[in-house]
């Protein structure tokens, strides 16, 4: 599982390139290691997973993202070569972006409750943890025959931010 995040929100001509670079070894170049590390045991005994987990910044560039938008699809991309190379290998490489704001432990009650926007309560606001393990796990342990790469989870409620 490849859960690494680095995020430095600003526009292209506020971004430092040290902070670029550093966001990009944080989202990218650490899933590359992983990938050289773990991958050949898993080519040996014949079978493994790799999940990446990212976001919708992987898909689209927006305003005030320049310093994460690009280092996130680079994550996005690399994991698709890696399933190509490792998948014939019978190794699985898939990519959950995470279309959602997560009900994290360290939010507390910081968030009202029952109402966050619009009237929505915060279980129809907030991805849940666990339920994301749960569609983590499924990825990661589906049957050869049907593997799948992109997919993307929110709740019932979310707007579709992949356009």
């Amino acid at each position: 599982m490849h859960n690494a995040v680095s995020a430095t929100f600003a526009r292209y001509d506020e971004v430092s390139l040290d902070t670029f670079e550093q966001n990009f070894r944080v989202n990218a170049t650490s899933l590359l290691q992983i990938a050289q590390t773990l991958g050949p045991q898993m080519v040996e005994r014949g079978s493994g997973a790799i999940i990446v987990t990212g976001n919708t910044s992987a898909y689209r560039g927006v305003p005030g993202y320049a310093g994460f938008a690009a280092t996130k699809a680079a994550q996005r991309v690399l994991a698709q070569s890696l399933a190509k190379d490792l998948g014939p290998k019978r190794v699985h490489v898939g990519y959950v972006a995470i279309d959602a704001a997560i009900d994290a432990p360290w939010l507390g009650d910081s968030v009202s409750k029952p109402t966050i926007e619009s009237g929505r309560v915060r279980e129809d606001y907030f991805a849940q943890p666990a339920a994301i393990a749960d569609e983590v796990f499924h990825i990661a342990h589906q049957h050869p025959s049907t593997w799948s790469f992109d997919h993307v989870i929110r709740p019932f409620t979310e707007r579709w931010s992949l356009n």
